[in-house]
């Protein structure tokens, strides 16, 4: 006669595949595995040991009822009584896991922020205001008869100060344009149309207002380091050409040797954080 029949409820898991997983694997250990027949519907699955059997069934959001037979013998039958009765146990034992609210509040909470406007940045035109006097500039606030950088090309077209270009030229990823019998040359990128690199030449300092001239003159050092602070990155590309940048403030001062001649160039470009 088999002994009395010992019945263990368990709370099944929220996941069910994952424990499904779990009990096909402890099962397969007896090796001898009857697929679902007669005894056992599409979520039954019935293993049928020397002595005894287990059927497990599954009830998706419902307790699953584990039925063991005392009756099994042989250390492979209670390997697995072991494994089952472990796994159940913790089951039974684990609270379940709560819903991640707090994560989705936050992302909620951003989507219904308002979208921030952009700041709106004071520019100063190189033609109309001294803009050594003015202090924490960075190429932002600077523009150039009325061009700054991330114009349009619309814009700049429309532009009856700056001119029509005298020439344009394709520099890979960019278009270049010179203005003001090329006093003044504009980058555009070519994706985009936007400007994104300003250069301004000696010749144009007999318009630029104020001490600003001395610098695209003479190449004032002294005074271009008091306006962007006292230690600019030097570079020399080659002994024609030396340059003294800003990369936080997006300037540089470009001097260029022809001779015994020097020539300077006042570039605008987008600031860096580094």
């Amino acid at each position: 006669a088999h002994a009395p029949s010992t019945v263990v409820p368990a709370t099944l898991f929220a996941r069910e595949h994952a424990l499904r997983e779990k009990f096909l694997r402890q099962a397969a250990l007896l090796r001898r595995v009857q697929p679902p027949g007669e005894k056992c519907g599409r979520r039954h699955l019935v293993c049928a040991p020397a002595g005894g059997w287990i059927i497990i069934r599954w009830r998706p959001k419902a307790a699953a009822q584990v039925r063991l037979e005392d009756a099994m013998s042989g250390k492979v039958a209670l390997g697995v009584a072991i494994a089952v009765g472990s796994m159940l146990f913790a089951g039974c034992t684990q609270a379940p896991e709560p819903a991640p609210v707090a994560d989705s509040e936050p992302e909620s909470a951003e989507a219904e922020q308002p979208a921030e406007e952009p700041e709106k940045v004071k520019v100063y035109d190189l033609l109309k205001e001294d803009i050594t006097r003015i202090p924490d500039l960075t190429s932002r606030n600077l523009s150039v008869m009325g061009v700054k950088l991330g114009d349009r090309t619309v814009e700049v077209n429309q532009n009856k100060l700056l001119g029509k270009p005298v020439g344009t030229s394709p520099l890979g990823g960019l278009y270049r344009s010179a203005y003001q019998d090329r006093a003044i040359y504009l980058d555009f990128d070519k994706q985009t149309g936007r400007v994104i690199a300003i250069y301004v030449n000696t010749s144009l300092a007999r318009k630029v207002k104020g001490r600003f001239r001395s610098i695209l003159r003479r190449g004032n050092l002294e005074l271009f380091k008091k306006m962007f602070g006292p230690e600019p990155h030097r570079i020399r590309p080659d002994l024609q050409t030396t340059s003294w940048r800003y990369r936080r403030k997006g300037v540089e001062l470009i001097q260029t040797r022809s001779g015994d001649q020097k020539t300077y160039t006042f570039k605008l470009v987008r600031p860096r954080r580094s």
